[in-house]
């Protein structure tokens, strides 16, 4: 895999030693970071995915402005990455970690950043992907109605538990729950249970990510085509579902094929698939 790293003006590999031990990041999970694909040189969603910076920028008191990331360094830099290595696609990561503060007390909203760039193969998110095997994950739990829930922070320990767990129990991913035992997402994505008539997807205050696919598929248009609604939804919702898709910046759309003893369909999965790369176009 291609890898290279951009950080303050100068380019690195990724193994390359750009922080101390005093990096609020590594001691405390002081930050947040942004996932992106490009395809073609260009960021997919770009307007969604600097609004739901700016969002956690002001939920975690990170001064991004201050910080120096903008549209177009974003642009120059993948750029760069993509011509230098000639490529057509590739993944985007930002990652923002707070500049300042003794132990758990931030001294200011200050705040460093890095761009973490990775090569991809396809020009566009891939139709009829399929995930085997999924599973349930109750043994941590996210949090309902938690205004950090729903952002990307640099706390993923209950992501990289679920991801232990799928590897121990051969599965290639697992539902996660919340304190309501209501389904919030999937390990690495948001979750949708197609029921023949409509799609059900769970709202924000389930704890689930604000995914930016995800707000492709609430827009109007997506949900007057595949009637995409926000609802609660609980384990029990399962048996009745025809198909279960997944959605990320990385795959694009998916669907899981088996939970258990119950099967499903690749229902709409290719026709999302459509919809979506008809955004990016």
């Amino acid at each position: 895999m291609i890898c290279e790293i951009y950080y303050k003006d100068s380019w690195h590999e990724p193994d390359a030693k750009i922080f101390s031990s005093t990096n609020r990041g590594i001691k405390y999970g002081d930050g947040f970071f942004e996932s992106m694909t490009a395809f073609n040189n260009k960021i997919c969603f770009l307007e969604d995915h600097f609004e739901r910076i700016k969002k956690t920028a002001s939920i975690l008191e990170f001064d991004v402005e201050k910080a120096g990331l903008t549209k177009d360094l974003l642009n120059q830099t993948l750029s760069h990455f993509i011509k230098s290595n000639q490529l057509n696609a590739c993944a985007v990561r930002v990652q923002f970690i707070r500049s300042y503060g003794s132990k758990y007390t931030p001294a200011s909203m200050d705040c460093d950043f890095f761009i973490e760039f990775s090569d991809k193969t396809s020009s566009k998110f891939s139709a009829g992907l399929k995930l085997e095997k999924a599973g349930l994950y109750k043994e941590h739990l996210i949090q309902k109605n938690n205004t950090l829930s729903p952002l990307k922070t640099s706390n993923s320990l209950l992501y990289v538990l679920a991801k232990s767990y799928c590897i121990k129990n051969e599965l290639n991913e697992v539902i996660l729950f919340n304190n309501n035992l209501e389904i919030a997402e999937l390990s690495s994505s948001n979750i949708y249970l197609d029921m023949g008539d409509k799609v059900l997807t769970p709202p924000l205050a389930s704890g689930c990510l604000d995914g930016i696919i995800r707000r492709q598929l609430l827009k109007p248009e997506a949900k007057e085509h595949f009637n995409i609604q926000e609802f609660d939804i609980f384990e029990s919702d399962l048996e009745n579902a025809v198909a279960i898709y997944g959605s990320n910046t990385s795959m694009g759309i998916f669907c899981i094929q088996q939970i258990g003893h119950k099967t499903y369909t690749s229902g709409q999965s290719v026709a999302l698939t459509e919809f979506i790369n008809s955004k990016i176009s």
